[in-house]
């Protein structure tokens, strides 16, 4: 039988000092906002501190801050007018762990279908001393709500660390150019940003989405739930791609085509599968482009997906700098206590020894202290693999608010869970020294109806193993370079809400 030490938290909160040969984590405080811990609780959303600014107030972040022939990059420029769905990057057709070259595809929707009947349209790169090497086409897929299609372009044998420019031609017209930035040196530096639980179209979700386009991040993960209600392409187009990848002018913010990202399934991505009702459903199957090594999927024939583990798109790995990255499906169509299943899970991370961080990201928080989702914490019995495998951190969403765990990590001597306690403990200077164990965060508070909000100021109600409960609209950023990863909780107003950081030997 599978462990589940969920079960364990109370009995087995662990407050001595512990080391763990390959990382060690420890802990600043940099700034914290936390009820029961500041006598000035964190504003609300509704909190007129929270209100959206023009963006212009700002100004709009470097595309790139240098590297080999960044100072001779082109403008960016874009005719909105010519696509349905503006350009965004995914990832290429590897899983981004070549360092010596990179590749990364180019996803758009033309502005209406008569404009792709003939062969008219273009994309082409540039980065140092290769000048309009052309992309490759792949096919067409097929969309209910752009009717068009989404057009795919691989971009291959780009620099894997550094500036490049790509731009888009329809009918020999240049109608798009952006630069972005490869970065897969091991080493680092790099800077993540980390968003769940956002595509509803509430106020919240345009405040949080400000923020991280000022956070001039370099990646993104998405933990799930990326469209309300029911993961429809329609939804993509009103609550996703106008968000965080709208023009400035128009109200939104030009993140997804200056980075890749990557994005993890969450329920109201793919448990909603009536496509008689929703014809447009499942379209995180289409419009997330992942090197699965599985056929591509679109609107007509995402019936064919198979719930399951190895023909499942939304279980995969990645590389960003010096972190190694696994994404999984944690919807209950596919069981994680399986043999198959804890096998990949393993494999997986197994190809991510030589990196110096390794990642894990799903939607269904296994530990956290909300009332909400409280029954759903089945994802805790893949805790003794993550411990194998000295997971640094875990990355949820599902529970609309920010938690951070103490470390946590499996005894297989005891069968049990072990809580280091003595870690980061907010408020104070870290006085434990060298701790263990993997840190889980809940960063469900990108743009949704928010939940549990007055818990985080009743410490008493909390479990043992949670170490912060913050209100309010935030995401996550991850600066990370071979040596440290520090995170930080950024609040839909900019402020710095929680800080801690991971160090490695």
């Amino acid at each position: 039988m599978t462990p589940n030490p969920y079960d364990e938290a109370k009995s087995t909160a662990s407050r001595a000092p512990s080391r763990w040969m390959g990382w060690v984590a420890t802990s600043v405080l940099a700034s914290i906002n936390l009820y029961g811990c500041d006598p000035k609780p964190a504003p609300g959303p509704s909190s007129p501190s929270s209100a959206l600014a023009p963006v212009a107030k700002f100004g709009a972040p470097k595309e790139v801050a240098g590297g080999p022939g960044a100072s001779s990059l082109p403008d960016n420029m874009a005719d909105e007018s010519a696509f349905e769905i503006p350009p965004y990057l995914q990832m290429g057709s590897d899983d981004g762990t070549n360092t010596e070259s990179a590749s990364v595809t180019v996803c758009f929707a033309a502005a209406s279908k008569e404009e792709v009947k003939s062969p008219q349209w273009a994309v082409k790169w540039t980065a140092g001393n290769q000048k309009d090497v052309a992309g490759r086409p792949l096919n067409v897929l097929a969309l209910k709500s752009a009717p068009s299609g989404l057009q795919r372009w691989v971009l291959r044998g780009l620099p894997a660390d550094g500036p490049f420019v790509y731009e888009i031609f329809k009918g020999g017209k240049r109608v798009f150019r952006q630069v972005s930035e490869n970065h897969r040196n091991r080493s680092g530096p790099i800077k993540i940003a980390v968003l769940g639980d956002s595509g509803r179209g509430l106020p919240g979700q345009k405040r949080v989405a400000r923020e991280l386009y000022r956070s001039r991040s370099e990646f993104l993960i998405h933990v799930g739930d990326i469209v309300y209600p029911n993961g429809r392409e329609s939804e993509y187009r009103k609550f996703h791609f106008p968000v965080y990848n709208g023009s400035l002018k128009n109200g939104g913010f030009p993140i997804l085509r200056r980075i890749v990202s990557v994005g993890a399934p969450g329920n109201h991505d793919t448990a909603y599968r009536n496509l008689g009702r929703y014809p447009d459903g499942l379209a995180y199957y289409y419009v997330w482009q992942h090197p699965t090594g599985l056929p591509p999927v679109d609107a007509q024939s995402v019936r064919t997906v198979k719930a399951g583990l190895a023909n499942n798109p939304g279980n995969f790995t990645f590389a960003a700098g010096p972190v190694f990255g696994v994404v999984l499906d944690s919807n209950t169509y596919v069981s994680w206590d399986s043999t198959a299943a804890r096998t990949w899970l393993d494999n997986a991370l197994s190809k991510g020894e030589t990196y110096p961080w390794r990642v894990v990201v799903f939607h269904h928080p296994p530990f956290h202290s909300s009332d909400k989702k409280k029954d759903e914490v089945y994802m805790s019995t893949i805790l003794p693999i993550l411990t194998k495998h000295k997971v640094a951190l875990v990355l949820n969403g599902h529970v609309h608010n920010y938690q951070s765990t103490y470390p946590i990590s499996w005894d297989e001597s005891t069968q049990k869970m072990k809580i280091e306690r003595n870690w980061a403990i907010p408020g104070k200077p870290n006085a434990g020294g060298p701790q263990v164990g993997t840190v889980f965060v809940v960063t469900g508070a990108g743009g949704a109806e928010l939940y549990d909000q007055k818990l985080a100021g009743n410490r008493g109600k909390w479990k043992p193993f949670t170490r912060t409960y913050i209100p309010g609209y935030s995401f996550t950023t991850l600066d990370v370079d071979s040596k440290t990863l520090r995170l930080k909780q950024i609040a839909d107003d900019g402020r710095v809400l929680d800080s801690f950081r991971i160090e490695r030997d």
